[in-house]
Formats: C-alpha cells, structure tokens, sequence
C-alpha cells in the first residue's frame, strides 16, 4: 500500500513545474511554502546563510530536511521576491522548480553583495547613515565601538534590512 506524503514533500510526482507564462495562463494562485511565510521558528541568518529551526524546547536543529522541499504549490522555474523591508528584489530560478534551498541561497547571495555607490545615492541620507553606522558596529575589533577606520568598510545589502527603505 502506498502512502503519500505531505504536500511540501521532495518529489516529481506533484505535477508539472510551470513558468511564468504557463502559471499566468492557467490564472493559478501561489501558495507559499510556511517556511516563506514567516514561521516563528525557522531563523535565518542572511548575513551566513545558516538556516535553523527552533524545536519546542527551543533547541536548534538542522534545516537540512526541509531544504530540497518545493518553495511553492505549484512548482515553478521563477519566483520573484520583494520586500516592505528592502529596496531589492530576489530572482530564483530553477528549471526543476525551486526549492527553499534556492531560495535561501539566493537571499544569501543577493544581501551579501556591496551596496554601489549609485544605489546608495537612491536610499534616503538618514538611512545610508544607519547603514554604514550597523556596517561599522560589525566591522569593528570591539563589539559596540564605533571605529573611525570601520566607517569606509564596504556596505552590504543586508546592512538595509533593519531599516525601512
């Protein structure tokens, strides 16, 4: 007797994965995956790209079961994600559908680029001077000092999301 799974299962047997185009056509709403939603004990941190889930006990564990799950019902080769929290947006492509290790990869890569001096010019001064404040509260030899020499350390996209854009 086979027993199927849950939806968020690892599998090719959940129907096709659609592009943009096939997913416009068919009028089919998206259904995130709950991890994408915000559960309140997934952590990840965009700064290493380490992912965890919080146990009952509050104890950490390995996102590694849930990694190769699709990012969404049904699989698609493209999501685009975009945020109140940051002026950037995310593309995640995968012709096999994407998953939530596509997509946390992808977040990883994208945040830890350096801000470009004509993408700073586009967020407000008293944001950019957050930014480069929280840049150089992490690149500073003591934790909570603000050094003069941290202060022309590169800027990272992940430096804007404690700040609204």
């Amino acid at each position: 007797m086979d027993v199927v799974g849950g939806k968020w299962m690892v599998g090719e047997d959940y129907g096709p994965v659609l592009s943009r185009t096939d997913l416009y056509l068919l009028q089919q709403e998206l259904e995130l995956h709950p991890v994408l939603k915000g559960l309140p004990n997934f952590v990840f941190n965009v700064t290493t790209g380490e992912a965890k889930i919080l146990n009952a006990a509050q104890q950490e564990e390995p996102f590694d079961s849930q990694k190769d799950e699709p990012a969404s019902i049904p699989r698609v080769t493209e999501l685009i994600i975009i945020s109140k929290v940051s002026p950037w947006c995310v593309t995640v492509f995968n012709e096999n559908g994407v998953t939530l290790e596509n997509v946390l990869g992808c977040i990883f890569e994208e945040y830890a680029k350096r801000i470009t001096d004509l993408e700073l010019s586009k967020i407000p001064s008293n944001v950019q001077h957050q930014i480069r404040r929280t840049a150089a509260l992490y690149r500073s030899p003591v934790a909570g000092a603000w050094g003069p020499q941290s202060i022309d350390s590169p800027l990272k996209r992940s430096g804007t999301l404690y700040f609204p854009c």
